[in-house]
């Protein structure tokens, strides 16, 4: 895959005649129609070298139709692929963009957004939320009385100003002739898409073809799709142009056509869906319109290519084939057999994760497990890497290397947190506080696996629970029998036998370990309790209740996880709710749709069915992965924040930009060339700009933390990607110029009356460039608590030259340094402080 960074190519817009120029349009004269497409070979119709002509593509529009609306999809795809966007997204439904894709639209920051359809198909409320995603973004909607009408505006916006070689009409309400349409601009066959009923081509398309004159038309499918009368009709309101039908005996057959022709004309890439799913058929079409040189192929069944598209295909040596849907619509041995002809064959099962790849930026890193235990969370990456971020920057070294199917993290221990996890070849490992022998993990094979407080349990190949650690009460003496689960908390275990009943066992003086009778699916232990959910799918609780403990929600569940002093559980509609204290606000479930969930001490993760995991509570957001997903890759992502209410300043992003890079160039004058990294794109700071929501109001710099939390779920950044946040006005009442925590900075512009120079101007430390390199040093650790010359709060009082010298006077801002002397934080050559040296966000880029 052809990955760099998280950014778009900004392409020209087109202007003047179309760029897809078909030299060979006139080959259409004189042919005769066919039953299929087996009998063209060569495409006798073909318009010659379509695809190897250019399409200037407006690299800065994002185009948006519902899903669930093929025409409108199609109308989508048409418009990019002549060039009036680079990409098409999915609207979730009619009210709601869905996460991922919000997630995705702002990682991208579009300048423009066209949405397709009216506001029965896409609500205004998406609007105002595309408009958040992006600040400044420009939305037009193209809107017309039907899908006719709509599909005759985007064609009216994709011929104005030029002349047209061909367009193609498809019945409006024949949904798979809507996406071979589509296909046949992806590939360079046709100029525009327009839609008709199937006796009545419509008077907006007749007014489209009337005013362009096409030299040709194109009509989709057979006379039971559009008659005859429509044909002519369409031939005559385009002032006598050639008319001809693209249908082969089937659908397939029909896509084959045009599949044909773009890979003899010379794509290199392939975009197939099975020919007999509607979603999927928009989806290729979507993806296919905004790859260069492609073409999209039918498949006669999930395992089937059938003759017309294998001939299609032929003997070509492709770059690469694009699987549009899960085995169930592209099977295993399908792909298979394609591999035989392309370099690379890569399957695409979301809307999100095509584009992703019709932008070219790397997604956001998809996970498939999630774990919380006291100060640490853990997570299984998709490609079964274990990640794992902690409250304390260096306590996450130890966290190990190599490929995982499960992970769990301990609560309720005294002296420290603890973690296990399973390796894919079955064996297991732990890790962190091994005070009483708990991260000693046995030799074997394993299936699950339990972190406790200062125990662990396991389930080996025979399907015996073994445990080991502290045996205090007896925590771990498991019972003999057959297990299927096993869940250990702080100084009690419980196991899910084969028969469903549940043992317990270990200290159990408020009752934690007598389970109910009956049988159950789930079971969670926690700190002096124990849930459990019942076969009906109810919930069971038993144990010590303090803080509302034992206080389960009524209605059914389909997973619980249980921490030191609540519990969350997973409904059937895969949303979530928390129970019991709520100290650290970790009974603030995250939303959307849940796989799973994971109870700590006092924070809750969970894990959304698109792979992001969010986190809340009292160790939300801090710290970072081991250190991060992709080793050394880990960067600050730098924000410009506009608040409701507030408005946005044109030169910010580059006068933050400019100011990150003035304290980098500090940084590196006193480190010997390393500097803090942030994402880039190309040789930029990227900096993303986003709406916020309501001015802030609170007094303290803590309460930021609401704020950040909405920042990375809207950009669909994970916990361990640290946050550099210039906000627009100002936060409150509180008067510091910034803050930072364990992973964010919080700059408000108008509380210290800062400058963001642009250019030359940007001069350390003048403007802002000297509170983001005080900030920086903060957010790699500076100063810790043991650092000699600590003032308590996070600076230093011993030089007034010093970065992040505290005191009352002025600094002395011509010899400004980091850590004067290397005593306190930097350099310093002590084993008994953490040194930002260490930091892995410092480094040579």
């Amino acid at each position: 895959m052809r990955r760099t960074s998280f950014h778009r190519t900004a392409l020209p817009k087109r202007r003047g005649q179309l760029s897809r120029v078909r030299h060979a349009a006139a080959a259409f004269a004189g042919c005769a129609l066919v039953a299929s497409v087996l009998a063209v070979v060569p495409s006798a119709w073909s318009t010659g070298a379509a695809v190897g002509a250019t399409v200037d593509r407006d690299g800065g529009v994002l185009v948006v139709a519902l899903a669930s609306s093929l025409s409108d999809v199609g109308t989508a795809a048409s418009l990019v692929a002549a060039g009036e966007g680079a990409a098409v997204v999915f609207a979730e439904s009619t009210d709601s963009l869905g996460s991922e894709t919000a997630h995705a639209v702002a990682r991208w920051q579009p300048q423009r957004v066209l949405i397709v359809g009216g506001v029965r198909a896409i609500a205004g409320s998406v609007e105002d939320d595309l408009g958040r995603l992006s600040v400044g973004v420009k939305i037009t909607r193209l809107a017309g009385d039907d899908r006719i009408h709509t599909a005759a505006l985007a064609a009216e916006r994709v011929l104005e100003g030029s002349v047209a070689d061909a367009v193609i009409i498809a019945n409006g309400w024949s949904l798979l002739d809507v996406g071979v349409a589509a296909s046949a601009v992806a590939s360079g066959t046709a100029d525009a898409v327009l839609y008709a009923n199937g006796d009545d081509l419509g008077d907006p398309t007749r007014s489209v073809l009337s005013r362009h004159r096409p030299r040709l038309v194109l009509i989709v499918g057979g006379s039971a799709a559009l008659t005859p009368e429509v044909q002519s009709q369409a031939a005559a309101a385009a002032g006598g142009a050639e008319s001809r039908r693209l249908g082969g005996a089937t659908r397939v057959e029909t896509a084959a056509l045009v599949a044909r022709d773009a890979i003899d004309g010379g794509a290199q890439t392939a975009v197939v869906a099975n020919g007999w799913s509607l979603h999927d058929v928009g989806l290729a079409a979507a993806l296919a319109a905004a790859l260069p040189e492609s073409a999209v192929v039918y498949t006669e069944g999930a395992a089937v290519l059938g003759e017309a598209s294998e001939q299609a295909i032929g003997d070509a040596r492709l770059e690469r084939i694009l699987l549009v849907g899960d085995e169930a619509s592209l099977s295993a041995e399908l792909r298979t057999e394609l591999a035989r002809s392309a370099g690379t064959v890569a399957r695409i099962t979301t809307p999100v994760q095509a584009f992703y790849e019709a932008v070219d930026i790397e997604p956001p890193p998809r996970f498939t497990a999630i774990a919380a235990g006291d100060r640490r969370s853990c997570a299984l990456r998709d490609d079964k890497a274990l990640i794992c971020w902690s409250e304390d920057v260096d306590d996450t070294a130890s966290t190990p290397h190599g490929r995982f199917d499960a992970v769990s993290s301990g609560t309720g221990s005294s002296s420290g947190e603890h973690a296990c996890a399973i390796r894919e070849d079955k064996t297991l490992v732990c890790w962190g506080n091994n005070e009483s022998g708990q991260a000693d993990a046995p030799s074997g094979a394993f299936s699950n696996v339990a972190a406790g407080g200062d125990h662990s349990c396991a389930i080996g190949a025979d399907a015996a629970v073994v445990c080991w650690g502290r045996n205090e009460s007896g925590r771990t003496d498991a019972p003999e029998g057959s297990f299927i689960k096993v869940t250990a908390g702080a100084h009690h275990s419980c196991g899910l036998r084969d028969d469903r009943t549940i043992a317990c066992w270990g200290y159990g003086a408020s009752g934690q370990t007598r389970a109910p009778n009956g049988t159950f699916t789930e079971v969670a232990a926690g700190s002096f309790y124990t849930c459990g959910i019942r076969e009906d799918g109810t919930i069971a609780c038993w144990g010590d209740g303090t803080a509302g403990k034992l206080d389960a929600p009524a209605g059914t569940y389909r997973g619980i996880s249980a921490g030191d002093w609540h519990t969350c559980a997973i409904r059937d509609d895969h949303t979530a709710t928390c129970w019991g204290l709520n100290v650290s606000r970790q009974l603030e479930a995250p939303t959307g749709r849940l796989a799973a969930v994971a109870a700590g001490s006092l924070h809750t993760c969970a894990l959304r069915h698109d792979g992001s995991i969010e986190c809340r509570g009292a160790v939300r957001d801090m710290g970072w992965a081991n250190p991060s997903p992709d080793g050394d890759s880990v960067a600050v992502q730098a924000v410009y924040a506009v608040p409701d209410g507030e408005s946005p300043v044109s030169t910010r992003r580059d006068g933050i930009a400019d100011a990150v890079s003035a304290a980098q160039k500090w940084f590196r004058s006193q480190t010997n060339g390393r500097h803090p990294v942030f994402a880039r794109i190309g040789n930029s700071i990227d900096v993303k700009a986003i709406r916020v929501g309501a001015p802030p109001t609170v007094r303290e710099a803590g309460d930021s933390e609401a704020m950040v939390a909405e920042i990375r779920a809207t950009l669909g950044l994970p916990p361990y990607v640290p946050l550099f946040i210039f906000m627009e006005g100002r936060f409150g009442t509180y008067g510091s110029c910034g803050w930072s925590s364990k992973n964010f900075i919080v700059v408000p512009i108008a509380n210290c009356g800062l400058t963001l120079e642009v250019g030359a101007r940007a001069q350390w430390p003048y403007g802002s460039t000297y509170i983001t390199g005080h900030e920086l040093t903060h957010l790699l650790g500076a100063a810790p608590k043991c650092a000699p010359n600590n003032d308590g709060g996070g600076h230093v009082t011993d030089d007034d030259g010093d970065v992040i010298w505290q005191g009352s006077g002025s600094l002395d801002w011509t010899n400004l340094q980091l850590d004067v002397g290397h005593d306190d934080y930097y350099m310093h050559g002590r084993d008994d402080c953490f040194d930002i040296a260490n930091h892995p966000l410092l480094r040579i880029e």
